[in-house]
Order: C-alpha cells, then structure tokens, then sequence
C-alpha cells in the first residue's frame, strides 16, 4: 500500500520501488536503481558539489555582511534577518 502511494508520486525510482527477499522481484529492481545511482554519486562528484555549494554560499554570505556593513553599522548585528 505505501510502495503504491509513493510511486504515484515519486515513480517507480528507488525511493518508491519495494526491495529484500519480500519483494515481488526480490528486489532486482531496487538493486538497478542501486547501481546506476552509484556511478553518479561518486566520491569526486559529491567532494565537488559541496566544494562549490559552499563557495557560492560563502560568496552570498559576504556580499549580505557587506550590504549590512555599508547601510547601518548597527550593532549587535542580527543575522538571520540577513539571510530569512
């Protein structure tokens, strides 16, 4: 019941495909999906993405410090009204 309300919404991926020795296809499909994921999230793969997410985010953080810096050099500065 649950593996067909999650693939109407997420497909028949591997999030939503039952697997282990109780599924239908003893879960031959969930092992596909296992291993073509595999290949794309690869130890490089990931250490580059987070490399670059953090750089763009430090980036977005500066620039937001800067403005304040520049507009108000009020003190105590509240950081989330910066960034929410």
């Amino acid at each position: 019941m649950l593996a067909s309300a999650l693939s109407t919404l997420l497909g028949n991926g591997i999030f939503a495909i039952n697997h282990g020795k109780n599924a239908a296809d003893k879960g031959e499909a969930w092992y596909f999906q296992r291993k073509t994921s595999s290949k794309i999230f690869t130890k490089n793969q990931f250490t580059g993405h987070v490399h670059d997410t953090l750089c763009k985010n430090t980036e977005k953080i500066l620039r937001n410090l800067d403005r304040h810096v520049e507009s108000s050099k009020s003190l105590p500065l509240a950081m989330q009204t910066l960034f929410f």
